[in-house]
């Protein structure tokens, strides 16, 4: 039998470390549930009260406002308690109203990566990671509708920050891939790098998949085809509330339920081409657009042009 020697506090400093060390992380613009701790070191207890319930619950629930309405704020108040020893410490939180539905972005990409409307931030060129730079991009003029862009399989493209959070939205693309190598990002966004989401062409099991990952869970949206190299084919995914659909050229290829969190973040990576650790995308992109609404599947078959 094997043991190890473990220090117990007494209650006064027990509960003082706790207070010392509780945090919730960033609450200035939560979009998803919250994990609250109820238990510290040496047989601490935490119990938790919300200012308001209806949208932040004692368990760490969330319900954001509707869309339209505005943003609400919660202050949580956790209870630290060893013993006779206890002591109080309280959060602001932020609940983000839904947004209003609506298309956040298009790029076209008639030779420039700025988007359609000139609105946003231009993107910008990185090298074989999305958080790096070094590389090159090109055009191509057979696109799916007018040029389109290329990625030379070493560069990808980042896009701003931030263009959706929570969960609904809607992405679609055209892809032309000229290889397609395993776990290549086409389209990925990350709120860090254990919670993101990526369309991949060719995923682990040799299928077009939309692949997710928060923490230690993995989400597999497998189509059981693969799309292929050298010809265009249009790809969409609208996320609702958890309910999700992969579509490819205008037809629904994967639906499910319990779509993971990725996009909790305000300032979330979004980039076509590459991800934060495999070979980039090598191919043609045309005609991305970014929605923070679930499109419909009439909708996606428009802009599949079925």
């Amino acid at each position: 039998m094997w043991g190890r020697g473990v220090d117990v506090l007494a209650p006064r400093k027990a509960v003082d470390a706790v207070v010392d060390e509780l945090t919730l992380g960033n609450t200035s613009a939560v979009v998803a549930d919250l994990n609250l701790p109820v238990e510290g070191t040496s047989g601490t207890v935490i119990a938790w009260a919300s200012s308001d319930e209806s949208v932040v619950s004692s368990a760490g629930a969330v319900t954001r406002p509707a869309a339209g309405e505005p943003d609400a704020t919660v202050t949580l108040t956790a209870t630290v308690a060893n013993g006779k020893r206890s002591a109080t410490v309280s959060f602001d939180v932020t609940v983000k109203a839904r947004p209003l539905g609506g298309t956040v972005g298009t790029w076209s990409f008639e030779d420039t990566l700025a988007d359609d409307a000139g609105a946003l931030t231009e993107p910008t060129v990185t090298g074989n990671r999305a958080d790096n730079t070094g590389g090159s991009v090109s055009y191509v003029a057979d696109g799916a509708v007018g040029a389109a862009l290329h990625l030379d399989g070493a560069s990808g493209v980042r896009l701003p920050d931030g263009l959706v959070q929570g969960d609904t939205y809607s992405f679609s693309m055209w892809l032309r891939p000229d290889a397609l190598t395993q776990y290549t990002s086409a389209f990925f966004a990350a709120s860090a790098s254990n919670q993101w989401l990526s369309v991949v062409p060719k995923g682990w099991n040799g299928d077009t998949m939309l692949w997710s990952n928060v923490g230690s869970d993995y989400f597999d949206g497998l189509t059981g085809d693969l799309i292929p190299a050298g010809e265009w084919t249009h790809v969409a995914v609208t996320v609702d509330e958890g309910d999700v659909t992969l579509y490819l050229n205008g037809e629904a290829a994967y639906a499910g339920t319990g779509f993971l969190d990725a996009l909790t973040s305000p300032t979330a990576v979004f980039a076509i081409g590459v991800n934060y650790w495999d070979t980039p995308y090598q191919g043609d992109v045309d005609e991305l657009l970014v929605s923070s609404s679930a499109l419909t599947p009439d909708e996606v078959a428009a802009l599949a042009g079925a």
